[in-house]
């Protein structure tokens, strides 16, 4: 059994990750696997960079590093549950005892990847809230014994903007990690996400960006329960439940969750709704329809990405002015 496995998540900036790998810490090429799961354009370009990595730390491609190709759909949350599905399957030589899931960019501070557009009202140019605190160095042995010594602790995170509580308005609370980029235990990953939430996950996928925020926002709700604790790297504090993170902050006066006034809860809210009673939907569709409707799904989402290609090497591309949060949707006019 392997101790960790590194999932990353990867579409045309894999040398965003391999760039900046000195921020992780006590990687051990004998009991840590890295699972690049890569849906690029152009594969071949990135597994070469991957391999001249692999080279450089002496180390074999396939055995400390694994390059898998995956087809162009859902962007992370697409790959997450690709590798969950893979993982579900025993399609790894060696199981992990804990999961480390994240987007290829999470560790760069500097590059136009990690920043939002310069477009965007109020945030235009500032580091995306998705990327590593500051500093920090993420210690995979500290890691190991922060399992060990609770077993309890299941997630473990550094969000740069902390920890969201998501608060909505039938009264549920749950957490949630910026690109859902943390730790967790593999056996607490497979028991929430069982194949029929999985296949749900697909079923219901229309090829649209809020199709992702929606398991993002989903994989924080399956994981928020009684007993099960969320670790924070920067602030040492660990937590199961909203009210126990709450109580923490009152009794040593810090702040461990998010700005409320950044959630965007009006936005996501009705996002949230909508797509959960599709995937309530979808988790009561016998198995066998639910595998005809992922496929058609699949397909259409296809001709959309061929259409797609088609239009902007026959149409100019139109300049990007302005750019408004409407829907839950940042568009340009």
């Amino acid at each position: 059994m392997s101790r960790f496995h590194l999932a990353v998540f990867n579409c045309e900036r894999i040398s965003l990750f391999l760039d900046n790998f000195d921020k992780i810490r006590n990687f051990d090429p004998e009991q840590d696997k890295i699972y690049i799961l890569d849906c690029s354009s152009n594969h071949k370009q990135e597994q070469e960079k991957v391999a001249k990595f692999v080279q450089e730390k002496g180390w074999e491609l396939n055995k400390q590093v694994h390059f898998i190709i995956r087809r162009n759909w859902g962007v992370d949350q697409g790959a997450r549950i690709d590798y969950l599905s893979l993982l579900r399957d025993n399609y790894f030589d060696s199981s992990p005892k804990y999961i480390w899931q994240f987007q290829e960019h999470y560790f760069d501070l500097t590059s136009p990847a990690s920043r939002y557009p310069v477009e965007f009202p109020k945030i235009g140019g500032q580091i995306k809230a998705d990327i590593i605190p500051d500093n920090l160095i993420i210690d995979l042995d500290e890691c190991e014994k922060i399992y060990e010594g609770d077993p309890e602790v299941t997630m473990i995170y550094a969000a740069r903007l902390k920890i969201t509580l998501f608060s909505h308005t039938d009264g549920r609370e749950w957490f949630y990690v910026g690109g859902a980029n943390y730790f967790i235990r593999a056996s607490y990953a497979l028991q929430v996400n069982d194949k029929n939430l999985l296949d749900s996950y697909k079923m219901i996928y229309v090829g649209q960006p809020n199709w992702a925020l929606f398991v993002e926002m989903d994989q924080g709700y399956q994981l928020t329960r009684k007993g099960v604790k969320w670790y924070d790297l920067v602030s040492g504090y660990s937590f199961d439940l909203p009210e126990t993170l709450r109580n923490l902050e009152t009794a040593n006066n810090v702040v461990l969750q998010k700005n409320k006034a950044n959630t965007h809860e009006d936005y996501y809210s009705p996002l949230y709704d909508q797509y959960q009673q599709r995937c309530l939907k979808a988790l009561n569709t016998h198995p066998l329809l639910r595998e005809v409707l992922i496929q058609k799904a699949l397909f259409v989402d296809s001709i959309k990405i061929i259409l797609r290609k088609i239009k902007r090497s026959v149409l100019p591309q139109k300049s990007k002015k302005l750019a408004v949060l409407q829907d839950g949707k940042i568009k340009f006019f």
